[in-house]
Formats: structure tokens, sequence, C-alpha cells
């Protein structure tokens, strides 16, 4: 493992009320296999009134990727959509519905490129409530 770290988080309205918070845990991972990096993402920790509907996460470029979310880990609830957005280079996971109130947790959402070169900061992951409030954080990227 190259980078694992917990980003906190919180959505709120216009008038401030907390909608959803929690920890984004950002990780990245060199597979052993390929020497390529992997990069994934888990809402962890939640709790509000609201729920997490989608994350996007960008400097993905135009080359060819994996996308997918793990099934043999943590967490219960996994993404049911994935697209590229009109922000070149952003991959958008969407339909995730965590459920904040009931403290879900969602899988690891994995996105797979072939580099072999390192990871470093300056990326952007914007997370979205399930009712259209939505925040940006700090994660790595490719």
């Amino acid at each position: 493992m190259r980078y694992d770290v917990l980003v906190p988080f919180t959505i709120a309205d216009p008038f401030g009320n907390v909608q959803c918070a929690g920890n984004l845990q950002n990780r990245v991972v060199k597979s052993k296999l390929t020497g390529e990096y992997h990069f994934y993402y888990r809402i962890r920790n939640t709790w509000g009134v609201g729920g997490i509907g989608g994350i996007a996460t960008s400097s993905f470029g135009d080359v060819s990727h994996f996308v997918a979310f793990r099934i043999d880990g943590l967490g219960t609830v996994h993404p049911l959509f994935v697209r590229h957005t009109p922000v070149p280079g952003e991959i958008e996971f969407s339909g995730l519905n965590v459920d904040c109130r009931k403290h879900q947790e969602s899988q690891f959402i994995l996105i797979k490129r072939p580099w072999t070169t390192t990871a470093y900061a300056g990326g952007v992951t914007r997370i979205f409530s399930s009712n259209g409030y939505e925040v940006s954080v700090p994660t790595v990227q490719p």
C-alpha cells in the first residue's frame, strides 16, 4: 500500500444544517502483479440527516481504465452507475445511496489505470449528498 488516509468531510445545506458528514478513505495500492496503481475510495463513519448519492474524482484523463467496486471488503453500499462527466478527466460514481442516518458505509470503489508512475497530491474528489448539495475534498491523483 502506497497511501491510505481518511479525509473528513461535511456536506451542509445553504443554512449550515449538516446533511451528511463522515470520512472519505483515499487509498492507493501498487499491484505486485502488474506494477500499476489502483485508486480506491470509500465513504466511512457517516452521520447526519441525509445521504450520499455519489462521488466524482478528477485527473484521470482520457486513457482507458477499469472501474469497479470491491465486494470482498468492508462496507455494504455500492454505486449503481459510473460515467465520465463533462469535466475533463473526471469519473463519477452515482446511485451510491449511503444513508447517513443509519451510519452506512460504502464498499471500496476502484479505478485502475495502466500507470506505473507514482501517485501524488493535487487531486480533488467531489462528494454529493442525495439532495443535491456537495463538497470537494483533496485526494491523490495519478
